[in-house]
């Protein structure tokens, strides 16, 4: 189904609406050498996300992990 656009959201019980937030697709990567969060565009995220990366340290190694980090400010979300 494609989306279209629509001047009003539609009502009746049959629809249910969630909040979609921002942010950003990461992958994971724990080799028995490094660990490394990459993004889509294979940036690394390490210094972005030290929590993330940090507690990625704790997994097997040869692991890959993915992820979605919201970005959590007023205006950064969409319905």
């Amino acid at each position: 189904m494609e989306c279209a656009l629509v001047p009003k959201l539609p009502e009746g019980p049959q629809w249910t609406f969630e909040v979609k937030l921002d942010g950003y697709r990461a992958i994971g990567v724990k080799s028995s050498r490094e660990t490394i969060l990459y993004s889509r565009n294979h940036k690394n995220f390490n210094k972005r996300f030290p929590h993330i990366a940090e507690a990625l340290r704790d997994l097997p190694a040869d692991t890959v992990s993915p992820h979605s980090i919201p970005v959590l400010e007023r205006s950064q979300h969409s319905l």
